[in-house]
C-alpha cells in the first residue's frame, strides 16, 4: 500500500521541529483485467488481456504509479475506425502534471494508440513491445504539453506511426533510446520513422521501413529533434519539401548516425 509519514521532535528548550511529509509505496497490487488505477502504488499484471472491446483498457489517473505487466499481453481489436487506447495517462491541459509514472515489461497488440500520454511529464516507458496496430495507429502517442518523458528498450512493429508527438508547446525534452521501429509510415507534415515532431534525444535507436509524406519528412525524425547519436535508418524516404534520410527539418546535432536507402524530394 501507500503510506505517508512525518517526524516531529522537541529539543531541550521544547522547540518543536518537523520534517516534510514523505510517501512510500510498500507491496504490490495485482491487475487481472482492464481497470482505472486511482491510487499511487506498484501494480503488476497477472494475466493476458485479450480482445478488449472498450475504449481505454488501463487508465492511470493517479501519480506515483509503477505498472509492471511482467511480459503479459494487453490486446485490443485493431479497428481502423476506432480510438482504442491500451494504456492511458492524461491530465487537464490547464495544469500538466509531473506524474512520475513508470510503465514497463508490457506487450500491446491491436490498439489505435497502444500507450497514450496527454499533458504529462516525468514518465518512463521501458521494455515495451507493440505490434500490429491498424494503418493510422500510433505505437506510443504523446500529445498536449507532454515533456521530460523517456522511452527506452522498446520495440514497435507494423503500426501506422512508431512514436507520435503532437499538440501544443512545450513538447520538449522527450528522449527515445535503445528502441526501434519496423514498418512503413505515411503522413502529411512532420513525418518520421521513429518520431514525428519534437523529440529531444534519439539515442542508439533505429528504423527499418519506408517513410513518406509531404513536408518535413525524415527517416528517424520529421521535425525538431535536438540530438541523434548512434542511430540509423534503413529504407526509403519520399516527400516534397525538407526531406532527409535521418531528419527532415530542424535537427540540431547528429553524431555517429547514418541512413541507407533512397531519399527523394524537391528540397532536401
Amino acid at each position: 500500500g501507500t503510506y505517508t509519514y512525518q517526524a516531529f521532535v522537541n529539543d531541550s528548550t521544547s522547540t518543536l521541529y518537523q520534517t516534510e511529509k514523505r510517501t512510500v509505496i510498500i507491496g504490490e497490487n495485482q491487475v487481472s483485467g482492464c481497470t482505472v488505477i486511482e491510487q499511487a502504488g506498484v501494480y503488476t499484471l497477472s494475466q493476458d488481456i485479450v480482445d478488449y472491446s472498450g475504449n481505454i483498457c488501463i487508465n492511470i489517473s493517479a501519480n506515483n504509479v509503477l505498472l509492471d505487466c511482467q511480459g503479459y499481453l494487453i490486446d485490443g481489436l485493431g479497428d481502423s475506425l476506432g480510438s482504442q487506447k491500451g494504456i492511458y495517462v492524461s491530465r487537464p491541459s490547464s495544469s500538466p502534471e509531473k506524474v512520475d509514472v513508470t510503465i514497463k515489461n508490457c506487450k500491446l497488440n491491436d490498439w489505435n494508440s497502444a500507450i497514450y500520454l496527454n499533458n504529462v511529464n516525468n514518465t518512463l516507458i521501458q521494455n515495451i513491445e507493440i505490434l500490429d496496430g491498424p494503418g493510422t495507429a500510433s505505437g506510443i502517442q504523446l500529445v498536449g504539453k507532454s515533456f521530460n518523458n523517456i522511452i527506452e528498450n522498446s520495440r514497435i512493429k507494423n503500426t501506422g506511426f512508431g512514436i507520435y508527438l503532437s499538440g501544443t508547446s512545450p513538447r520538449k525534452n522527450n528522449t527515445v533510446r535503445d528502441s526501434y521501429f519496423i514498418g512503413n509510415v505515411k503522413g502529411n507534415n512532420s513525418v518520421g520513422g521513429l518520431t514525428g515532431y519534437h523529440a529531444y534525444l534519439i539515442l542508439n535507436s533505429s528504423v527499418r521501413g519506408n517513410v513518406s509524406g509531404d513536408n518535413m519528412v525524415g527517416g528517424l525524425g520529421g521535425e525538431s529533434f535536438q540530438f541523434a547519436n548512434d542511430s540509423y535508418f534503413s529504407g526509403t524516404v519520399r516527400g516534397y519539401d525538407y526531406v532527409g534520410g535521418i531528419a527532415g527539418f530542424g535537427a540540431t546535432n547528429i553524431r555517429k548516425s547514418y541512413s541507407e536507402g533512397e531519399v527523394s524530394g524537391h528540397d532536401y
